[in-house]
């Protein structure tokens, strides 16, 4: 059934072609200081509890990564073009955040250089932006040529920028430009056969633009479908949302390659039946021998290939499997170093003494800026981004690959009734048919799309203000709702490491093999932590709204919404409100002991109070020897009373008082045992005093008498 409104004014998106296409790649981590096995970090500076921590850990990079990382967070805006309109775009508590505020100038005056504690940029350093490219080999169906083909499509890297936020989060930039795109001349069918074929160049048209925004976003394969292709007698071992393989070119570095597993292998080469089950079970247990077995009456080439395939394949399950973290591509490892991913165990090779985890899934949050071009005859005349289907604008604004256009990528009914594209694009300055006058063309020629991963804008190329880099829609994409999005990315990406952090340390409270004291006493550590760096990400970057300007209220609006930021932040608070209250109800419950054990203690003492009147009338006239092992004797006796009644508050660093250790790690059985004791032994050593008072008593009063019985 056909879905769309627009049935008889749109194009098939193989039939649009397309001018001018940059994505821009945003993927946020979770940095972390690599830690030893008593939980130190390994280079104490390092640490984020540190104050100035985020210039330690700029350093870092640079230094690890020598001559790779130079700083960018200085003397912003740069000229009076797009930097100048960027930087008056926003409130002033969203500029004290994205830039250098007075008070970093005033204390980096001296060095003439503009650094902003907040946020730290870092560029990697490239000869020439020319001598940077990602190369990405996929296949696509060709509907021109009708049928399947090996694709490659050649990016520049324009600029690759690491941003550093002290909410311990890291967002890595990759800003591509298309180059070209070319067709290798080999099919599905005959790629492992047909090694002579040349390639030529293919048109970028919206269904290629659609595949690229993909395949390009992704970090690591989710999943692989395992099936056999009853049309060709194939068996494929693939994930559609994925490349083939990514290479990177860095200036005169050697190329950095990574193969995803995409396979497809004839009936008779594969060792077995053709149950999926089956064949994922084999992959898991490493079938590189019996494959080469089964592959040696094929070309050495193609052996070559699917044996690297598999390699990936392994390769992924068993960095999951041992490390417990999705497997990260070779290429963006390389873009991002010396930031290496988390591991179980440390290893030599974090040069630097900081890695990454994963915060979100293997799906990179991008940008897009895509000029339409010029339709090329028997196809309608008209305007090219204004032939798009209804079905293909939400493809394009959801990421997704190419389908008929025209259906929608999911039910009708997910979406609204009367608009299908209502909450996906913002068309404030969009006509809806093109047919108006002059001033409204150009000005009303750019939608913008945006999800809950995806930022575009879709114009014409032979539009003045939508190519405009110095101050039409192109410049604004660049810079205002570049920063826009990237907002949106932080909020979202520290929300979400505040809720890792939360649950991993109510994890580690629950943790049976530490006492359980030290437990709590960590989880009050980190959940007051927690609470502290939430108040200053909440009065310090959480912005609901970061313009006075309406489309950038509305767009910010619209982005958060998608972003489902409200609903993450209030779970989030809620979370760390409620680690506090647990807390407030130990302190609430410790109190009340620490006020019962007082009066016990003072009521010891009201007791004791004539006991030791008494003791010290007794004692009066013993020799000082008698009385201090009488008073060790008192002590031990008061120690043995109030050892099971006392408890030393949580808040005490039980590593530094050998009482709170002693009080805190021994179990109430041997502390009530230990309080037998020491009154065992009190009293003992106590009437053992008085004997000798005693004794030494009697003999002196004998000693006297016998004096007095000599005298005449």
């Amino acid at each position: 059934m056909n879905n769309d409104d627009n049935t008889n004014n749109f194009l098939d998106s193989h039939r649009l072609p397309v001018e001018i296409f940059e994505p821009t790649l945003l993927w946020p981590v979770q940095v972390q200081a690599v830690r030893d096995a008593n939980g130190y970090c390994v280079k104490p500076e390092l640490d984020p509890d540190e104050p100035g921590f985020l210039k330690s850990w700029a350093n870092a990079i640079k230094n690890g990564a020598e001559n790779c990382w130079r700083d960018r967070s200085i003397n912003y805006p740069e000229d009076l073009g797009p930097s100048y309109a960027e930087y008056l775009y926003f409130h002033p508590f969203v500029r004290n955040f994205l830039y250098a505020t007075r008070d970093d100038i005033e204390a980096t005056q001296h060095n003439n250089m503009y650094e902003n504690r907040n946020l730290k940029i870092l560029e990697r350093v490239q000869q020439k932006s020319a001598d940077s490219q990602l190369l990405f080999t996929y296949d696509m169906h060709l509907p021109q040529q009708g049928d399947t083909f090996e694709l490659v499509t050649q990016f520049q890297i324009k600029r690759c920028w690491l941003y550093l936020i002290d909410t311990r989060v890291a967002i890595l930039e990759i800003a591509l430009r298309h180059q070209c795109t070319t067709n290798s001349g080999s099919t599905t069918r005959d790629r492992r056969t047909s090694n002579d074929k040349k390639s030529s160049p293919v048109d970028l048209d919206l269904s290629v633009v659609m595949k690229l925004q993909d395949i390009i976003r992704r970090v690591y394969s989710a999943y692989w479908d395992v099936y056999l292709n009853s049309a060709t007698g194939n068996t494929v071992i693939k994930n559609h949302h994925m490349p083939r393989k990514i290479e990177l070119k860095w200036g005169h570095e050697p190329p950095v390659t990574t193969e995803f597993g995409n396979i497809q292998a004839t009936a008779s080469e594969y060792p077995g039946d053709h149950d999926s089950a089956a064949m994922v079970q084999h992959i898991q247990q490493g079938p590189h021998d019996e494959w080469r077995k089964s592959l040696s009456g094929l070309p050495k080439k193609t052996d070559q290939t699917i044996t690297e395939n598999l390699h990936a394949i392994q390769e992924q399950f068993e960095y999951l499997s041992c490390h417990r973290e999705p497997h990260t591509h070779s290429v963006l490892k390389k873009l991002i170093y010396p930031l290496t991913p988390v591991t179980l165990s440390d290893s030599s090779e974090r040069c630097c003494g900081l890695n990454f985890e994963h915060i979100q899934d293997d799906r990179i949050p991008m940008m897009s800026y895509i000029a339409m071009g010029d339709l090329a005859p028997p196809a309608k005349k008209g305007n090219a981004a204004r032939l798009i289907s209804n079905g293909d604008w939400l493809r394009l604004a959801m990421l997704d690959d190419p389908g008929d256009s025209a259906v929608f990528p999911y039910s009708p009914d997910f979406f609204d009734e009367n608009y299908p594209l209502n909450n996906y694009a913002y068309d404030r300055f969009w006509h809806p048919t093109g047919d108006a006058k002059d001033y409204a063309q150009i000005t009303h020629g750019t939608r913008w799309l945006c999800s809950e991963f995806s930022f575009l804008a879709v114009g014409t190329a032979n539009d003045r203000f939508f190519t405009d880099g110095f101050s039409g829609a192109l410049a604004h994409y660049h810079h205002h709702y570049f920063s826009m999005f990237m907002i949106g990315i932080l909020h979202r990406a520290s929300l979400l490491q505040y809720k890792h952090r939360l649950a991993k340390a109510m994890n580690e409270m629950m943790d049976r093999g530490k006492p359980k004291d030290e437990r709590d006493f960590n989880f009050r550590k980190k959940a007051d932590d927690l609470q502290r760096e939430l108040l200053r990400f909440r009065t310090m970057y959480w912005f609901s709204e970061v313009s006075n300007q309406v489309q950038g209220q509305e767009l910010f609006s619209l982005l958060r919404k998608h972003l489902n930021l409200e609903s993450l932040f209030n779970d989030v608070s809620q979370d760390i409100e409620m680690a506090t209250e647990l807390i407030a109800s130990w302190e609430e419950r410790q109190r009340s002991e620490s006020a019962h054990a007082l009066s016990v203690v003072g009521a010891t003492f009201v007791l004791l109070m004539p006991l030791g009147l008494l003791l010290e009338k007794i004692l009066e006239g013993a020799p000082v020897s008698i009385n201090i092992t009488a008073l060790l004797a008192v002590t031990i006796i008061l120690i043995g009373i109030l050892m099971p009644v006392i408890s030393l508050p949580n808040n005490w660093k039980w590593e530094w008082v050998w009482l709170t250790h002693l009080m805190r790690k021994t179990p109430y059985a041997l502390r009530y045992s230990l309080s037998v004791l020491c009154l065992f032994f009190g009293l003992l050593i106590l009437t053992g005093s008085l004997i000798v008072k005693n004794a030494e008593s009697t003999s002196g009063e004998a000693s006297v008498e016998k004096t007095s019985s000599k005298k005449p």
